[in-house]
């Protein structure tokens, strides 16, 4: 999902990206920091799984880096390398209808009522997908915008434009 933001004052800044493209870029990469650290926040607090262990909250992970064009780009994502990165993108995404089968035993085995249940394979339904990045994304579009407004024209009075 791409968030696009537009300027208030697109002149000036138009004006200041070619004048002075360091401070332009630097103040960029401050509000990228800023908006996909609220984007992270806002997803870690609201998404509709049942959080067990926390680890998929802390997962949520964010970047900032620079294209080879000079294009500030943040992002927010599922860390894979964290705890809860290898199951998140199966609960972002969701997952089709599938079989499982065990891996070391003969038989599958949980628990049912006082005793357990068995079978050599479960056709599993599938998941609904909880796309809490994006949603967080979309919730945080207009103060996105304002966060890349505001470090604008912090940019703009820097190089006294």
């Amino acid at each position: 999902m791409d968030i696009k933001y537009s300027f208030r004052d697109e002149e000036a800044v138009r004006a200041l990206k070619q004048q002075f493209p360091d401070i332009f870029q630097r103040n960029m990469i401050l509000a990228a920091k800023v908006s996909t650290r609220d984007v992270q926040k806002t997803a870690r607090a609201k998404h509709r799984f049942r959080s067990r262990s926390g680890n998929l909250e802390l997962a949520i992970d964010t970047d900032v880096q620079i294209a080879s064009d000079g294009e500030v780009i943040g992002i927010v994502q599922i860390n894979p390398n964290s705890p809860g990165g290898a199951y998140g993108p199966y609960v972002h995404d969701g997952t089709p209808p599938h079989i499982i089968r065990p891996r070391n035993k003969k038989w599958l085995r949980w628990p049912e009522g006082s005793g357990f249940r068995f079978a050599k394979m479960v056709k599993h339904p599938g998941t609904k997908p909880d796309q809490f990045i994006y949603e967080a994304g979309e919730a945080n579009q207009q103060h996105i915008n304002d966060i890349f407004n505001r470090y604008a024209g912090r940019a703009i009075k820097e190089a006294g434009l």
